[in-house]
């Protein structure tokens, strides 16, 4: 059965994921029984899409090996992978997760640190569930940091319920030397929307990164590749040294998302300078 295999799995799906997993499978043995005709009245799109979810899931090996391993979801490996490769966490370190929700890569940044003295925060508008060693902000970087951009020093008139004041509680003055996301916004299917918003929040989290990353430290980002992956590449190469792009292996074959890897951070600037100028990010309407 489709929820004995769930559970066998030891995935974690809400009561709604639990119930069209049952339906479905009502819904086969009615077909098997000849009753075809049933069947087309009852699935519709957001049904087929959910079953097709739950296939993936249940034979998703990073999804089942993140189970065996006590990760709270696959996206760890994309981070043991980038970790691996560019070699980035590193003893004696204040590193952010940004988007941190469920856990994943504070876990791994916790396991691959655990000896060192580091200090290791996450923030995500979703409550985390407690990871020992691991400060946690509830909270969202969005909307107030994009309108704040022309604002270099916005960081200086913040309020006391604020990101950034909660946050600067935590770093007593201190900058970060290791700022991670993994953040992105659902997807709705345009693949021109979905790249145009995910630009949009990595124009904002970029900028909130400016505010707090230490000269020579080290930015990773994810976004969805499009038309204007390169401008971001171009403004963020003229705040580091270097600048990779990578999709990691753990990442799913159909996704457009990429990584990118920013190394030796050399100073801040206005965002809008270089970056928000005219012709070098197109608007949506710009598409249609």
């Amino acid at each position: 059965m489709i929820t004995d295999l769930l559970f066998k799995s030891q995935i974690i799906y809400n009561k709604k994921d639990i119930f069209c997993a049952r339906y479905i499978l009502f819904f086969q043995h009615i077909c098997k029984r000849g009753y075809k005709e049933a069947a087309p009245k009852v699935f519709n799109k957001k049904s087929s899409h959910t079953s097709r979810w739950i296939q993936r899931q249940i034979s998703d090996r990073y999804v089942l090996r993140a189970k065996s391993d006590n990760y709270r979801s696959r996206a760890a490996y994309k981070l043991i992978e980038l970790d691996n490769k560019y070699l980035f966490l590193k003893k004696n370190k204040i590193i952010l997760d940004i988007g941190c929700y469920p856990g994943s890569w504070c876990q791994v940044i916790l396991e691959r640190t655990k000896n060192y003295k580091n200090k290791i925060i996450g923030i995500d508008k979703k409550i985390m569930d407690p990871i020992p060693n691991v400060y946690f902000i509830q909270g969202e970087i969005g909307k107030d940091n994009m309108n704040n951009m022309n604002n270099i020093n916005y960081i200086d008139n913040i309020n006391n319920n604020s990101v950034d004041y909660k946050l600067k509680e935590i770093l007593q003055d201190k900058k970060i030397d290791i700022i991670l996301s993994d953040a992105a916004l659902p997807c709705i299917g345009n693949k021109i929307d979905d790249h145009l918003n995910s630009c949009e929040l990595t124009l904002s989290i970029t900028h909130f990164m400016e505010q707090y990353i230490n000269i020579g430290g080290t930015y990773i980002v994810k976004m969805y590749l499009g038309s204007q992956t390169n401008n971001l590449k171009t403004y963020l190469k003229g705040i580091f040294q270097l600048v990779h792009t990578t999709k990691p292996k753990a990442s799913r074959n159909e996704s457009r998302e990429i990584y990118l890897v920013c190394r030796n951070f050399l100073g801040r600037k206005k965002i809008t300078e270089d970056v928000q100028i005219k012709g070098s990010f197109s608007s949506k309407e710009g598409y249609y």
